[in-house]
């Protein structure tokens, strides 16, 4: 065995857990951001209590306030919304049961800006090759003119005609 050092870093999850510590320790010495580590606090356990009453497939709603007794939801996209309406209802009993002061609840539809750098742009498929142009031409020219080969036939001629030029 070596008794060198390893080359690498492992991940460390502590040193995380660390920086959101910091982040916490920051907001509570901060005198205008310590008025909002209690409301975070709040909407993070509304947040998880949401999660926990929800069906998996609507665990993308993500709490934004509770003012007057008005919860707002937000959610990715429209069809979300509506499945989200219709649990409602249900949701407003048991986030009451569980001491969530809530009268009704809003969803509010907040789709997410993707990067341009992330979308795929269009690229035309590559030319044909003289060969097989020819082939085309030559099965068009082949097939027999039937109702039933009438419109392969028709798109065979569009083809070789656009590629011809």
């Amino acid at each position: 065995m070596s008794s060198r050092t390893p080359n690498f870093t492992p991940a460390r999850r502590p040193q995380q857990r660390a920086n959101a510590r910091e982040a916490t320790d920051f907001l509570e010495t901060t005198d205008g951001l310590a008025s909002l580590l209690p409301i975070i606090e709040t909407l993070t356990r509304l947040q998880a209590d949401c999660e926990r009453l929800l069906p998996p497939a609507l665990t993308s709603c993500k709490v934004l306030k509770l003012h007057e007794n008005i919860l707002q939801l937000a959610v990715p996209n429209a069809a979300v919304a509506t499945r989200l309406r219709h649990s409602l209802p249900g949701l407003t009993t048991s986030l009451r049961e569980r001491g969530w002061p809530i009268d009704s609840i809003k969803v509010n539809v907040k789709t997410v800006s993707v990067p341009a750098s992330t979308l795929r742009t269009y690229q035309a498929p590559p030319p044909l090759p003289d060969t097989a142009v020819q082939s085309f031409a030559a099965l068009a020219h082949t097939l027999a003119v039937t109702s039933g080969n009438d419109g392969l036939v028709n798109a065979l001629n569009k083809l070789v005609s656009k590629r011809r030029g």
